[in-house]
């Protein structure tokens, strides 16, 4: 363990401190780097960084223990020289077994990733002890067994001698006088198998989590070719966990695919998607009126292909608008623009009838933020793109990480002030990250202030029309700092990186002046934003929204809400951005997904209550295509209206579990 954290996170420091109840210290079993020297050394169980972790039950990260005042032993952080610093604590169920810690010699080395990776490797380490503390416990049960069997036996001898003088009735008296012995004694060993049933239970959700967080690994260190030797043996690994994962836990989790996806999510296949899940908003007087997740069967061998198979009401209407599964694909995070709310639903249980589990409320009280927009996965964690904030309802907003059980961790605040010669707006919208190169990129729309409002009356108002965004920031994606602050004028929406092996690039379309942006790294290094490609007539308002990247980067589909067209761009040279087909899909279409292989499309026709289109062009669709590269083909439809559902905004796509599935996703490409 403290080997695999140094590996994994080029910290030069580890080290596991285990818990002396005895004395309330923690004490330096296990040492890597400078740390080795310390071995034995103790501090106490309540004081510095280790024993926050401990004490609340979550990671540290500190980016320079020099700067940091509440240090339990300066003279051996001074004396190893460490700088940065994540302590995340060893527990077992609600017993505290002691902290792991790592350390680098540089400040800001560590990061929220690493953090996330250290807690990962210390639940497997709270688990080995664990079940290192069960088999003791198993061995001394067996030993106290085998004396009460030689016991038992014994009495059963001195019993068979006893009835042979008894008269008939005394036997009988005996027999019940051994019956119950024998029970008392099967009660030992019987207590020793149903308590390890519940060690075994959690050994399965161990290996599940071993599995993400191996293939996470794999994914940061193939391009290292220092590091074969370490990503051989994980994804070796990640498959014997897979196969184990058959034997302990009882339902695989549903996996499908799309390329808009955060790339921590696992569990990726690329053939047939069997469930679209839509994320509805409510209209009121239409069915129950309350804003929905709805389940379309999505696969042509299906009886009920192309039909709604299930629907989950969340009991009000809050703008639905987007959604996102955590990095397990067990669970998606979906959001309202207007109250605020976060809804996750289990969709690994039964992807055919995914079921609310758990609402989240304290998003604007705990961050300032409003209008959860995008639903970003990181390694057990959820990080959110808001539109807005609770003081004037304006554009200014900024980012929430949550943890994949609904509690907050931190908040980041978009930029304001100038960096690298371009003033910050402060906005938010989608954000997209690029893990090979350390790159976060976030984008930008509107305030509360104008998205809840009739788009009609917005853009008659010369002074709303100012506070549109007009900036992509990129990040360090470690450090979670802004680097730099692009300049892209009109509300840059959608972001999407090339996928495609050795690509560096990726896309967004602003959304007022229907322009396609690339943005790449320029001269020294430094990213650069430079219109590629124009859509539609810009002076027709054609108003791109949603986009989709094919999976080898080479095409890119763009919807026009106004004129209802579904575009298709030839990015073969993504300097040179050519549309090469277009087919009119709707009075008004707005988001689009398209399966990994590229040959289904679906389209939703929703943008926001007040921006929809009202009487006869107010049609409220999911639309299904085929695509053979030359042309789209109707496959299914399902009217919202019709089936009194509501307005069809955000779609994802979920296929059935199958251990087959998961152990070819494993498997090397």
């Amino acid at each position: 363990i403290a080997n695999a954290a140094c590996e994994l996170t080029g910290a030069e420091l580890s080290a596991i401190l285990l818990l002396d109840k005895d004395t309330n210290d923690l004490v330096l079993r296990v040492g890597r780097g400078a740390a080795a020297n310390a071995v034995g050394e103790r501090t106490p169980a309540d004081a510095g960084v280790a024993g926050q972790a401990l004490r609340n039950g979550h990671a540290v990260l500190v980016p320079d223990m020099r700067a940091e005042p509440n240090r339990a032993r300066p003279d051996l952080d001074e004396r190893s020289g460490i700088r940065a610093y994540i302590a995340a604590p060893l527990a077992w169920g609600a017993e505290p077994l002691g902290v792991v810690t790592v350390a680098a010699t540089a400040p800001d080395a560590l990061g929220w990733s690493d953090m996330a990776l250290v807690q990962e490797l210390a639940e497997h380490a709270a688990a080995a002890v664990a079940h290192a503390r069960a088999y003791a416990r198993e061995q001394a049960q067996r030993a106290q067994t085998e004396a009460l069997n030689q016991q038992l036996a014994e009495r059963t001898e001195e019993l068979e001698r006893v009835q042979r003088q008894l008269v008939q009735n005394e036997k009988l008296t005996a027999i019940g006088q051994l019956a119950h012995g024998i029970a008392h004694e099967l009660n030992t060993p019987l207590g020793v198998i149903i308590s390890n049933l519940s060690v075994l239970q959690q050994y399965g959700k161990n290996l599940v989590d071993f599995t993400r967080a191996a293939q996470e690994a794999v994914a940061s260190l193939e391009r290292n070719e220092h590091a074969s030797g370490v990503v051989g043996s994980l994804q070796r690994a990640a498959v014997l966990a897979s196969v184990c994962m058959g034997f302990v836990v009882a339902t695989p989790p549903a996996v499908a695919d799309e390329t808009c996806n955060s790339p921590y999510i696992s569990n990726l296949i690329k053939g047939q998607e069997d469930f679209v899940h839509v994320w509805t908003l409510g209209v009121e007087g239409l069915g129950d009126g309350s804003d929905k997740l709805v389940t379309i069967d999505a696969n042509p061998r299906s009886k009920s292909y192309g039909k709604v198979i299930h629907s989950v009401s969340v009991g009000g209407r809050g703008e639905a608008h987007h959604m996102g599964f955590t990095d397990d694909r067990r669970f998606l995070w979906a959001g309202g623009l207007d109250d605020s709310r976060i809804y996750v639903f289990d969709v690994g249980t039964d992807p055919s009838k995914p079921k609310l589990i758990r609402t989240i409320a304290d998003l604007p009280n705990k961050t300032r933020f409003v209008g959860p927009h995008t639903f970003y996965a990181l390694p057990g964690r959820m990080l959110i793109g808001n539109l807005s904030n609770n003081a004037d309802q304006g554009g200014v907003t900024g980012m929430a990480l949550y943890n994949n059980k609904g509690t907050l961790i931190t908040r980041y605040e978009m930029p304001t002030a100038s960096i690298g010669g371009v003033k910050g707006d402060g906005y938010g919208y989608d954000i997209a990250i690029n893990p090979a190169r350390n790159v976060l990129l976030t984008s930008s729309f509107a305030g509360r202030q104008n998205y809840m409002r009739e788009l009609g009356e917005l853009i008659k108002d010369a002074e709303a029309m100012k506070h549109f965004g007009t900036t992509v920031v990129v990040w360090n994606l470690k450090s979670m700092q802004p680097t730099q602050v692009l300049s892209v004028p009109g509300a840059p929406l959608e972001i999407r990186w090339s996928l495609a092996a050795g690509q560096n690039w990726a896309v967004t379309a602003a959304a007022l002046t229907s322009k396609l942006w690339l943005i790449k790294p320029g001269e020294g290094g430094r990213w650069a934003a430079r219109e590629v490609a124009t859509i539609g007539n810009p002076a027709q308002v054609p108003l791109p929204v949603d986009i989709s990247i094919t999976a080898d980067g080479k095409g890119l589909w763009v919807n026009t809400f106004m004129d209802g067209v579904t575009h298709y761009f030839d990015l073969t040279d993504p300097e040179h951005a050519k549309e090469t087909y277009q087919k009119h899909t709707g009075s008004q279409v707005n988001m689009i997904s398209q399966s990994w292989d590229g040959k289904r499309l679906y389209i939703t026709s929703s943008l926001l209550t007040h921006w929809d289109k009202k009487g006869a062009d107010n049609e409220q669709f999911l639309r299904a295509f085929h695509w053979d590269g030359h042309a789209l083909t109707p496959a299914f439809e399902v009217d919202f209206t019709k089936e009194k559902l509501g307005r069809p905004h955000h779609m994802k796509f979920s296929a059935k579990g199958g251990q087959s599935r998961a152990l070819a996703a494993l498997a090397p490409h």
